[in-house]
């Protein structure tokens, strides 16, 4: 993620390139949200793009939590959580199912949203979550 909001730390730049502020402290988590919709809209057809595509907003975090990826739920949102949700799923469903035909966090942002798909996917309903607005 770094080498695409920061510019200016980007080794393939070196000697030159885009001289610009780091997008990441502005962006927040929003950054992979940006990721998330250049991939799905296919603007951006690298692999290497969906470790940043998960949007890791509170809802995502307690669902994940629920799943196994403990860490995340005791933490606020930062667009870091992104490579951790992607690697969890990888490490479970394999590189070709983790993305969720390109949609990354929108199936768990739906469940996390909708008690009735918390109950046949995790036999819970999640805590509601106002932490970040999402």
């Amino acid at each position: 993620m770094d080498r695409v909001t920061r510019p200016a730390m980007n080794s393939e730049f070196a000697g030159g390139g885009p001289s610009a502020p780091p997008l990441t402290r502005a962006l927040g988590i929003g950054a992979c949200f940006v990721m998330r919709e250049l991939v799905r809209t296919g603007v951006l057809q690298n692999r290497f793009a969906h470790d940043h595509a998960y949007v890791p907003v509170g809802r995502v975090r307690h669902l994940f939590a629920r799943l196994g990826l403990t860490r995340l739920q005791a933490e606020s949102a930062n667009y870091q959580h992104s490579r951790e949700v992607h690697d969890f799923l990888v490490g479970h469903l394999g590189a070709d199912r983790a993305h969720f035909d390109h949609c990354f966090d929108l199936p768990f942002l739906a469940i996390a949203d909708d008690p009735e798909l918390q109950a046949r996917f995790l036999d819970c309903q999640l805590p509601s979550d106002n932490e970040d607005g999402a």
